[in-house]
Protein backbone atom coordinates (compact mmCIF):
# COMPACT_ATOMS: atom_id res chain seq x y z
CA UNK A 1 0.00 0.00 0.00
CA UNK A 2 2.62 2.54 0.91
CA UNK A 3 4.58 1.66 -2.56
CA UNK A 4 1.20 2.16 -4.23
CA UNK A 5 0.72 5.47 -2.60
CA UNK A 6 4.01 6.86 -3.76
CA UNK A 7 4.92 7.06 -0.55
CA UNK A 8 7.92 4.61 -0.60
CA UNK A 9 9.99 4.03 -3.83
CA UNK A 10 12.62 1.77 -2.51
CA UNK A 11 13.15 -0.58 1.10
CA UNK A 12 15.13 2.39 2.19
CA UNK A 13 12.68 4.98 1.95
CA UNK A 14 11.29 3.45 5.22
CA UNK A 15 13.79 4.51 7.05
CA UNK A 16 13.41 8.22 6.03
CA UNK A 17 10.26 7.97 8.40
CA UNK A 18 12.72 8.37 11.65
CA UNK A 19 14.05 11.86 10.05
CA UNK A 20 10.89 13.35 9.78
CA UNK A 21 11.10 13.36 6.05
CA UNK A 22 8.63 14.81 3.80
CA UNK A 23 7.70 12.11 1.07
CA UNK A 24 9.73 14.08 -1.53
CA UNK A 25 12.77 13.35 0.35
CA UNK A 26 13.39 16.42 2.67
CA UNK A 27 12.94 17.35 5.98
CA UNK A 28 9.43 18.41 6.88
CA UNK A 29 9.96 22.26 8.44
CA UNK A 30 7.20 24.10 10.53
CA UNK A 31 4.86 25.38 9.28
CA UNK A 32 5.52 23.47 5.95
CA UNK A 33 1.80 22.31 4.20
CA UNK A 34 4.20 18.78 3.10
CA UNK A 35 3.28 16.48 5.50
CA UNK A 36 6.26 14.35 6.87
CA UNK A 37 6.51 10.91 6.01
CA UNK A 38 5.05 9.35 9.40
CA UNK A 39 1.96 11.76 9.37
CA UNK A 40 1.02 10.76 5.14
CA UNK A 41 1.30 7.16 6.45
CA UNK A 42 -0.92 7.75 9.54
CA UNK A 43 -3.24 9.05 6.74
CA UNK A 44 -3.96 6.34 4.69
CA UNK A 45 -7.19 4.12 5.06
CA UNK A 46 -6.51 1.58 7.38
CA UNK A 47 -3.38 3.08 9.30
CA UNK A 48 -3.91 6.00 11.58
CA UNK A 49 -1.47 7.23 14.12
CA UNK A 50 -1.21 4.63 16.51
CA UNK A 51 -0.21 2.06 13.61
CA UNK A 52 2.14 4.55 11.76
CA UNK A 53 4.24 5.11 15.11
CA UNK A 54 4.47 0.96 15.73
CA UNK A 55 6.23 1.07 11.96
CA UNK A 56 8.58 3.94 12.98
CA UNK A 57 9.32 2.41 16.05
CA UNK A 58 9.56 -0.98 13.97
CA UNK A 59 12.03 0.85 11.80
CA UNK A 60 14.17 2.58 14.65
CA UNK A 61 14.55 -0.74 16.26
CA UNK A 62 15.97 -2.39 12.77
CA UNK A 63 18.56 0.83 12.46
CA UNK A 64 19.55 0.24 15.51
CA UNK A 65 20.15 -2.88 16.01
CA UNK A 66 20.92 -4.14 12.83
CA UNK A 67 19.85 -7.41 10.43
CA UNK A 68 22.16 -10.96 9.74
CA UNK A 69 23.34 -10.70 6.40
CA UNK A 70 21.04 -13.89 5.36
CA UNK A 71 17.48 -11.54 6.50
CA UNK A 72 19.20 -8.35 4.59
CA UNK A 73 19.38 -11.13 1.17
CA UNK A 74 16.05 -12.59 1.92
CA UNK A 75 14.63 -8.87 2.09
CA UNK A 76 15.40 -8.02 -1.46
CA UNK A 77 12.62 -10.14 -3.19
CA UNK A 78 15.30 -12.31 -5.21
CA UNK A 79 13.53 -15.23 -6.95
CA UNK A 80 13.86 -18.46 -5.77
CA UNK A 81 16.06 -17.21 -2.87
CA UNK A 82 14.10 -18.00 0.11
CA UNK A 83 15.09 -17.99 4.07
CA UNK A 84 16.91 -21.14 3.79
CA UNK A 85 19.02 -20.02 0.32
CA UNK A 86 19.53 -16.90 1.87
CA UNK A 87 21.07 -18.30 4.46
CA UNK A 88 23.31 -20.47 1.96
CA UNK A 89 24.53 -17.31 0.09
CA UNK A 90 25.49 -15.34 3.14
CA UNK A 91 27.48 -18.20 4.65
CA UNK A 92 29.26 -18.14 1.19
CA UNK A 93 30.28 -14.09 1.21
CA UNK A 94 30.15 -13.59 4.95
CA UNK A 95 29.66 -9.90 4.94
CA UNK A 96 27.26 -7.52 3.01
CA UNK A 97 30.24 -5.88 1.05
CA UNK A 98 31.33 -8.86 -0.86
CA UNK A 99 28.02 -10.00 -1.71
CA UNK A 100 26.79 -6.25 -3.20
CA UNK A 101 30.30 -5.98 -5.14
CA UNK A 102 29.64 -9.32 -6.82
CA UNK A 103 25.97 -7.75 -7.41
CA UNK A 104 27.48 -4.83 -9.06
CA UNK A 105 30.68 -6.92 -10.82
CA UNK A 106 28.29 -9.16 -12.66
CA UNK A 107 25.89 -6.41 -13.26
CA UNK A 108 28.61 -4.63 -14.90
CA UNK A 109 30.29 -7.58 -17.07
CA UNK A 110 29.94 -7.50 -20.67
CA UNK A 111 27.27 -10.06 -21.78
CA UNK A 112 28.67 -9.78 -24.84
CA UNK A 113 31.58 -11.89 -24.30
CA UNK A 114 29.34 -13.98 -22.69
CA UNK A 115 31.00 -13.30 -18.88
CA UNK A 116 34.34 -15.24 -19.87
CA UNK A 117 36.61 -12.33 -20.92
CA UNK A 118 39.32 -12.91 -22.69
CA UNK A 119 40.37 -16.47 -22.03
CA UNK A 120 42.94 -16.75 -24.97
CA UNK A 121 45.48 -17.67 -22.94
CA UNK A 122 43.61 -20.44 -21.33
CA UNK A 123 43.98 -18.70 -17.75
CA UNK A 124 42.31 -20.86 -15.08
CA UNK A 125 42.24 -17.69 -13.01
CA UNK A 126 40.72 -15.19 -15.39
CA UNK A 127 37.55 -18.29 -16.03
CA UNK A 128 37.38 -18.19 -11.99
CA UNK A 129 37.91 -14.10 -11.96
CA UNK A 130 34.34 -13.80 -14.56
CA UNK A 131 32.46 -16.83 -13.17
CA UNK A 132 29.85 -14.91 -12.07
CA UNK A 133 29.14 -15.94 -7.99
CA UNK A 134 31.61 -18.62 -8.39
CA UNK A 135 32.32 -18.54 -4.89
CA UNK A 136 28.31 -20.53 -5.01
CA UNK A 137 29.59 -22.57 -8.19
CA UNK A 138 32.94 -23.44 -7.41
CA UNK A 139 32.55 -24.01 -3.45
CA UNK A 140 31.71 -28.00 -2.49
CA UNK A 141 30.86 -26.73 0.77
CA UNK A 142 27.70 -24.98 -0.56
CA UNK A 143 25.42 -27.30 -0.77
CA UNK A 144 21.74 -26.37 -2.19
CA UNK A 145 23.01 -23.97 -4.48
CA UNK A 146 22.01 -24.90 -7.75
CA UNK A 147 21.70 -23.26 -11.36
CA UNK A 148 18.54 -21.81 -11.08
CA UNK A 149 19.85 -19.76 -7.68
CA UNK A 150 22.67 -18.63 -9.73
CA UNK A 151 20.42 -17.51 -12.60
CA UNK A 152 18.24 -16.04 -10.17
CA UNK A 153 20.63 -14.01 -8.64
CA UNK A 154 22.38 -12.99 -12.46
CA UNK A 155 19.23 -11.97 -13.20
CA UNK A 156 18.93 -9.75 -10.05
CA UNK A 157 22.63 -8.18 -10.85
CA UNK A 158 21.35 -7.37 -14.15
CA UNK A 159 18.44 -4.81 -13.06
CA UNK A 160 20.16 -1.72 -12.00
CA UNK A 161 17.49 -0.53 -9.84
CA UNK A 162 17.20 -3.37 -7.88
CA UNK A 163 21.12 -3.21 -7.36
CA UNK A 164 20.65 0.14 -6.72
CA UNK A 165 18.35 -0.39 -3.73
CA UNK A 166 20.31 -2.95 -2.24
CA UNK A 167 23.57 -0.58 -1.66
CA UNK A 168 20.25 2.60 -0.62
CA UNK A 169 19.51 -0.18 1.84
CA UNK A 170 22.62 -1.43 3.27
CA UNK A 171 23.67 2.13 3.60
CA UNK A 172 20.42 2.87 5.87
CA UNK A 173 20.41 -0.73 8.07
CA UNK A 174 23.34 -2.02 9.98
CA UNK A 175 24.18 -5.53 8.19
CA UNK A 176 25.88 -8.04 10.43
CA UNK A 177 28.47 -10.46 8.77
CA UNK A 178 28.01 -14.03 8.26
CA UNK A 179 30.23 -15.64 11.27
CA UNK A 180 28.92 -19.30 10.17
CA UNK A 181 29.00 -21.94 7.59
CA UNK A 182 27.68 -25.09 6.27
CA UNK A 183 29.29 -28.46 6.09
CA UNK A 184 27.65 -31.17 3.53
CA UNK A 185 25.56 -32.38 6.33
CA UNK A 186 23.81 -29.21 6.82
CA UNK A 187 26.33 -28.72 10.25
CA UNK A 188 27.73 -25.19 11.15
CA UNK A 189 30.26 -23.84 12.80
CA UNK A 190 31.56 -20.79 13.61
CA UNK A 191 35.41 -21.04 14.75
CA UNK A 192 36.37 -23.95 12.38
CA UNK A 193 35.25 -27.85 11.54
CA UNK A 194 34.80 -28.52 15.28
CA UNK A 195 37.98 -27.63 16.06
CA UNK A 196 38.70 -27.86 20.17
CA UNK A 197 41.92 -25.96 20.60
CA UNK A 198 41.95 -23.31 23.10
CA UNK A 199 43.38 -20.98 21.55
CA UNK A 200 41.13 -19.54 17.91
CA UNK A 201 42.20 -20.75 14.93
CA UNK A 202 44.54 -19.09 12.70
CA UNK A 203 42.17 -17.42 9.80
CA UNK A 204 39.58 -16.80 13.02
CA UNK A 205 36.34 -14.75 11.86
CA UNK A 206 38.53 -13.75 8.38
CA UNK A 207 37.54 -13.23 4.52
CA UNK A 208 39.99 -15.64 2.84
CA UNK A 209 40.23 -15.21 -1.46
CA UNK A 210 42.10 -17.79 -3.28
CA UNK A 211 44.43 -16.99 -6.16
CA UNK A 212 46.03 -19.45 -8.99
CA UNK A 213 46.62 -23.64 -8.25
CA UNK A 214 47.86 -24.50 -5.24
CA UNK A 215 49.98 -27.90 -5.21
CA UNK A 216 47.79 -31.21 -4.52
CA UNK A 217 44.63 -29.37 -3.73
CA UNK A 218 41.52 -27.98 -5.40
CA UNK A 219 40.06 -24.80 -5.28
CA UNK A 220 37.37 -26.08 -3.66
CA UNK A 221 38.85 -28.28 -1.16
CA UNK A 222 41.36 -25.26 -0.22
CA UNK A 223 37.97 -23.18 0.75
CA UNK A 224 36.77 -25.96 3.11
CA UNK A 225 40.29 -26.16 4.33
CA UNK A 226 40.50 -21.90 5.13
CA UNK A 227 37.06 -22.48 6.90
CA UNK A 228 38.61 -25.33 9.02
CA UNK A 229 41.60 -23.07 10.01
CA UNK A 230 38.27 -20.57 10.98
CA UNK A 231 38.21 -18.28 8.08
CA UNK A 232 33.99 -17.02 7.87
CA UNK A 233 33.76 -16.61 4.28
CA UNK A 234 35.19 -17.74 0.72
CA UNK A 235 34.29 -14.92 -1.83
CA UNK A 236 35.60 -15.64 -5.14
CA UNK A 237 36.98 -11.93 -5.65
CA UNK A 238 39.03 -9.65 -3.66
CA UNK A 239 37.32 -6.17 -2.26
CA UNK A 240 37.87 -3.76 0.58
CA UNK A 241 36.47 -6.70 3.09
CA UNK A 242 39.18 -9.07 1.93
CA UNK A 243 41.78 -10.34 5.14
CA UNK A 244 43.66 -12.48 3.12
CA UNK A 245 44.15 -13.75 -0.05
CA UNK A 246 46.16 -17.20 -0.17
CA UNK A 247 48.93 -16.94 -3.98
CA UNK A 248 49.05 -20.14 -5.87
CA UNK A 249 50.87 -20.63 -9.12
CA UNK A 250 49.73 -18.09 -12.08
CA UNK A 251 48.32 -15.76 -8.83
CA UNK A 252 46.42 -13.74 -11.56
CA UNK A 253 44.33 -10.58 -11.39
CA UNK A 254 43.10 -11.28 -7.98
CA UNK A 255 46.88 -10.95 -6.34
CA UNK A 256 47.22 -7.63 -8.43
CA UNK A 257 44.37 -6.50 -6.77
CA UNK A 258 45.33 -7.79 -3.37
CA UNK A 259 48.81 -5.87 -3.82
CA UNK A 260 46.92 -2.63 -5.22
CA UNK A 261 44.78 -2.21 -1.72
CA UNK A 262 47.69 -3.04 0.45
CA UNK A 263 45.84 -6.55 1.23
CA UNK A 264 47.84 -9.12 3.17
CA UNK A 265 49.01 -12.15 1.32
CA UNK A 266 50.66 -15.76 1.60
CA UNK A 267 52.16 -17.97 -0.60
CA UNK A 268 50.31 -21.45 -1.08
CA UNK A 269 53.35 -23.53 0.24
CA UNK A 270 52.77 -21.58 3.57
CA UNK A 271 49.16 -21.86 3.46
CA UNK A 272 49.44 -25.61 3.37
CA UNK A 273 51.97 -25.88 5.87
CA UNK A 274 50.12 -23.55 8.35
CA UNK A 275 47.15 -26.11 7.67
CA UNK A 276 49.04 -29.63 8.05
CA UNK A 277 50.59 -28.18 11.55
CA UNK A 278 46.96 -27.25 12.80
CA UNK A 279 45.98 -30.58 12.13
CA UNK A 280 48.61 -32.28 13.70
CA UNK A 281 47.79 -30.04 16.62
CA UNK A 282 44.12 -31.34 16.97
Amino acid sequence: QLTEEGLLHVPADLFRILENDTVGGEVAEEGSETLPLLDSISNLPGWGPKSAANLADAAGTVSREGVPLSKFIYSLGIRHVGAHTSELVAAAFGNAEGFLDELARVGNSTTGENGTGDLSNNDEEQVALSAPFSCLTNDSVVKGIGPVTVDALIAFANEKALVEAAWRLSKAVPIHDDVSFSFGGGESAPDGAGASLAEPPPFNGMSVVFTGALPGMTRSAAQKAARELGAKSTPGSVSGSTDLVVVGDKGGKKADAAAKIGTRMMEAEEFIGLLNEYRSRR
